[in-house]
């Protein structure tokens, strides 16, 4: 969300003039609002998660709208009464405003253009119920009907839109809140008094976050709440470290406790558990592993290059193949719904090029979605051990192969139509990786596409982005790289039509696509 939508003018029900402008840097569910709909009940959730929220820094705000069956017929001080009298709503409330309607408002101009499309709950059957009463939406990207949500971080970006039947309540909706006002451990926590702090609590946060991705502490809470007693059973440790470990969990956010009871926060369950929307237990354990790497950064720094880098470190411990492999394949679930949003498969694609693959998610992704299209995943024998297996559990044996090898020394074949590199270029440095998009495009049919995803070098680098550099120093002695640089790789190997897309939240990345 760019400043001009802070400064849009709206106003109250009272009448009173303001912008969003009075709302920055908290977070901002922007809901669509009606007095006579049978989603009307929804009000009554929306006050709910206002108030569980709200001291955290989430502000819900109502906008009612006349657009959909002309269920918001009132003036505003009925509507003020309606949603006072029956539900007592003290989130904020707006004046009416046009959606679907000619002329749309500039603030939902700005919401839709930035997110054409909506979320749904798992089996939602909304958007056919609407076609049986004659309500779909007449343009791509209309908001479908009342209570439809538009949720906004405190940095102004727009995270997500759900449906009208997504309720307040909903997990998925509740997780997609960014936590408020919680420390910011890259951010100096520690005082002239208490310097240590800085290194102390991140060093802690980390170590109990990683101990109960080990003991299955988070999984062990999925199907409810347990007491310590409970918990320290079903994961066979002690009474007394159990209850120290979830008392911290508790007190950084990643358990909630009532009465005697400890349960995951619906960020820890859709995260850290196999019920939610992505497991990242394995980044913990691979975490876990990792750690030890960190004791020889003074020498890395030193020498300006790794001790050992991260594949001669598989080779010496080779568990540490399918571990990395596992926790990639954790990051290809997340990234895997922006890549069949972005990346454009025409009907005459047979092949594709799985290059750094080695969890296969990427590659049955598409080969699910695309019938014609068949799969070869290249990548290090160590990483490809349990590869084999989801393919087949996927039933795809016959059309995803693979290829073991690493991209300096392996024939790519040719005539290939689609190439993932996804997450491979900053393991290589900027002479390698000219060759290697030089050899893709050799092997490349006229018209294929090359798909590259990457966290790009920035001139001024964020937190997270320094950290990634120093991270990679460590592992790989690589870097990160510009957009600039795989432009210049990209159009001396024959590609055009190079188009940039940065996805959503930034922290996943970027996306570079290009024509041969």
């Amino acid at each position: 969300m760019t400043d001009s939508l802070y400064d849009i003018p709206l106003k109250r029900l009272d009448g009173r003039a303001l912008t969003l402008g009075e709302f920055r840097g908290e977070v901002l569910l922007v809901v669509n609002v009606a007095s006579k709909c049978g989603l009307t009940p929804q009000y009554a959730g929306l006050e709910s998660l206002y108030r569980q929220y709200r001291g955290r820094g989430l502000q819900v705000l109502g906008f009612p709208c006349n657009d959909f069956a002309a269920q918001e017929p009132g003036s505003a001080d009925e509507i003020a009464s309606f949603c006072t009298t029956n539900f007592g709503v003290d989130f904020p409330m707006f004046e009416k405003l046009n959606i679907n309607s000619a002329p749309r408002h500039p603030l939902y101009a700005q919401l839709i253009g930035a997110l054409p499309e909506a979320v749904f709950p798992s089996g939602s059957d909304f958007r056919e119920k609407l076609a049986g009463y004659g309500c779909s939406p007449k343009r791509a990207g209309d908001v479908l009907w009342n209570f439809e949500k538009f949720l906004i971080g405190r940095d102004g970006r727009i995270l997500q839109r759900f449906s009208p039947d997504t309720t307040p309540d909903d997990p998925g909706l509740v997780a997609a809140i960014p936590r408020t006002r919680k420390p910011d451990v890259c951010q100096p926590t520690g005082s002239a008094e208490l310097a240590m702090l800085d290194v102390y609590m991140p060093m802690m946060k980390s170590s109990a976050i990683i101990t109960a991705g080990r003991l299955g502490l988070f999984e062990a809470l999925v199907d409810g709440p347990l007491t310590a007693e409970e918990l320290a059973t079903k994961i066979d440790s002690s009474l007394r470290g159990t209850a120290t470990l979830v008392d911290f969990l508790v007190a950084i956010g990643y358990l909630e406790k009532e009465d005697d009871a400890f349960a995951n926060t619906a960020s820890t369950q859709r995260w850290f558990t196999s019920a939610g929307q992505v497991d990242y237990t394995p980044g913990l354990l691979w975490t876990h592993e990792a750690w030890s790497m960190m004791g020889s950064l003074a020498e890395t720094v030193r020498k300006g290059e790794p001790e050992q880098t991260l594949w001669e470190a598989m080779i010496e411990k080779p568990h540490l193949g399918p571990l990395f492999s596992s926790y990639m394949g954790a990051f290809a679930a997340d990234l895997g719904p922006d890549l069949l949003k972005h990346v454009p498969v025409l009907p005459e694609y047979r092949r594709l090029l799985d290059l750094g693959g080695s969890h296969g998610l990427h590659s049955i992704r598409f080969c699910q979605r695309y019938p014609q299209l068949a799969a070869v995943i290249v990548d290090m024998p160590s990483a490809l051990t349990e590869t084999g297996p989801e393919i087949e559990k996927a039933g795809l044996s016959q059309r995803i192969s693979l290829s073991p090898g690493t991209l300096q020394e392996h024939e790519w074949g040719e005539a290939n139509d689609l190439v993932f590199y996804l997450s491979v270029a900053h393991n290589h440095s900027a002479e390698e990786n000219r060759l290697a998009i030089r050899q893709i495009g050799d092997s490349m049919s006229p018209g294929g596409l090359l798909v590259i995803h990457e966290y790009l070098a920035e001139t001024s680098l964020d937190a997270l982005n320094a950290a990634f550099r120093l991270t990679l120093l460590l592992e790989t002695g690589t870097q990160t790289h510009r957009h600039e640089d795989y432009c210049a790789w990209l159009l001396a190997a024959g590609f055009s039509a190079i188009e940039r897309i940065d996805l959503e939240p930034r922290e996943k990345g970027s996306l570079i696509l290009a024509r041969r």
